[in-house]
């Protein structure tokens, strides 16, 4: 296990950087190589469970997606780009990133004191991260919003947490 998940969190990383590249490069195509490629390997080397693991990352990713894109972006960020294809890679990076929650996240989702303070942080630092590459701009002024995005991926940390403690991630 341990294995799979140091391999989880490693081909999130380098997918999460693939997709900042490809977008600030508009490169669609590789946006969508990225994508195929990280659902292959880990549904190949990391998913124990390939069904829950696809449920579970298109419920997830669509509604990470469409959170970010109709209700985030203009009020906490803009992005650079506007169109279904040329935000793909926002969708794919939801998809990696829920892949690692039964895998690599697995131990902080079930410690909620250190867990929720660490996704208030990295959550939006993620994004703060696409900012410097140029994909999306936060608004003004920026500890406000980044403050308000840590309070939502607190919460998302909150939910993930109840689900697992019923069993359902």
């Amino acid at each position: 296990m341990k294995n799979k998940q140091f391999l989880n969190i490693i081909l999130f990383h380098i997918s999460w950087w693939i997709y900042f590249i490809c977008a600030h490069s508009e490169n669609i195509l590789g946006v969508v190589a990225n994508f195929i490629l990280y659902s292959v390997l880990h549904f190949y080397f990391v998913s124990e469970n390939k069904g829950r693991d696809f449920k579970m990352m298109l419920s997830f990713a669509i509604s990470g997606y469409l959170i970010d894109f109709y209700i985030f972006e203009n009020i906490l960020f803009t992005l650079k780009h506007k169109t279904l294809t040329e935000t793909f890679w926002l969708f794919g990076m939801w998809w990696g990133f829920v892949s690692c929650v039964p895998y690599s996240l697995e131990k902080i989702i079930k410690k909620p004191f250190l867990g929720l303070p660490l996704a208030a942080l990295f959550g939006p630092l993620s994004y703060w991260a696409g900012e410097k590459i140029g994909v999306l701009k936060y608004s003004e002024p920026l500890l406000f919003y980044y403050s308000l995005h840590g309070l939502f991926w607190a919460l998302l940390f909150f939910i993930l947490y109840g689900l697992d403690k019923r069993n359902k991630i």
